[in-house]
């Protein structure tokens, strides 16, 4: 490896090793203690294994270390120094040195990334759009129109506690041995009155098969989403990134691997729909609706009855399994 220019385009920032494996293999490499006036430039950096013999440093003149860094200066020959003995043998200088270094480090770390994401960009748009059109999605979004049309009230209500992660109550009677014990204090002895009830909410889970009642933000959203963050990446790898700060090229590579992972999640879950008409959950939704006075939801067999406020009757039939492409794995992706 040549010795490095201190100020580095991103292209070859991007063609560029700072981490070493072989600090050995290096060319122009001198055992020699570098003039400490002269200013430090940091090559690269290596990290060997404890089983690997110690390296040779320049300030130590002594094979003491295993991490430490190549370093350069205006003479050019490549030095090693342990990465505890730069600050000791150049003082303030290499600890400017260190710092710029590991700003390229930085940001060749999100460059990396950033070409992973362009190289795989057009493969996850194309599945993504074969997700939108999907049979899946389709059924997914038919049968929450089911449910809408059925009962508003009720999907609302529903559709609130799976954006919440709520769990569902329902109202069950339970003794008030409290208000009995203070009423049979009153009557003559042994003397007692009937059994007193309150009602008292009792949680019975959360829904299954959430995809059904998400609206706003389900597998359709998030892979909208993503695409677009896709898109603005791609437009930023196109062209030279050299005049963007960090900051700009970090927060486009989050953007995509955040809306990634997002995605995929959406997609399993998706997967998972059919799981709202599992016995379970149509037994869930039973017990949690049983005193609404504007919608009753019952199950017969395998099919969800929704009775609303007017007694009109719904029957609503079971999902099909469902099964969606996988986004393909993101080379940057971090």
């Amino acid at each position: 490896m040549a010795t490095q220019s201190a100020a580095l385009s991103d292209e070859q920032l991007s063609a560029t090793r700072l981490e070493i494996d072989d600090p050995l293999a290096m060319p122009r490499l001198s055992v020699e203690k570098p003039c400490a006036d002269l200013e430090p430039q940091i090559v690269g950096e290596y990290h060997l294994g404890k089983d690997q013999p110690r390296l040779w440093c320049c300030h130590c003149q002594g094979h003491r270390h295993h991490n430490g860094f190549v370093i350069t200066n205006s003479g050019g020959a490549n030095y090693l120094i342990g990465s505890k003995c730069g600050p000791d043998h150049y003082g303030l200088s290499f600890k400017f040195a260190e710092r710029e270094h590991k700003a390229k480090v930085k940001r060749k770390g999100v460059l990396d990334r950033l070409k992973g994401i362009c190289e795989t960009a057009e493969a996850l748009k194309d599945t993504v759009h074969e997700i939108l059109h999907s049979e899946g999605l389709k059924l997914i979004d038919q049968k929450r129109g089911e449910l809408i049309r059925a009962s508003d009230s009720a999907f609302s209500a529903l559709a609130v506690s799976v954006r919440t992660e709520s769990l569902l109550y329902e109202m069950v009677q339970v003794r008030d041995l409290e208000r009995e014990r203070r009423r049979d204090e009153q009557l003559p002895p042994n003397e007692s009155g009937p059994p007193i009830y309150r009602e008292e909410r009792m949680p019975i889970g959360r829904v299954a098969g959430t995809a059904i009642l998400r609206e706003t933000d389900d597998s359709r959203a998030k892979l909208l989403t993503f695409r677009r963050a896709l898109e603005r990446a791609q437009v930023l790898g196109k062209g030279l990134t050299d005049d963007h700060p960090i900051k700009v090229l970090m927060n486009a590579v989050r953007a995509v691997e955040e809306a990634y992972d997002a995605a995929q999640a959406s997609i399993i879950e998706a997967e998972s729909a059919p799981a709202f008409f599992g016995p379970e959950n149509l037994g869930r939704l039973e017990r949690w609706s049983a005193t609404n006075r504007y919608y009753r939801l019952t199950r017969e067999g395998a099919d969800l009855i929704v009775t609303n406020q007017h007694s009109k009757r719904y029957v609503i039939t079971p999902l099909p399994p469902i099964k969606l492409p996988r986004l393909p794995s993101m080379k940057g992706n971090a």
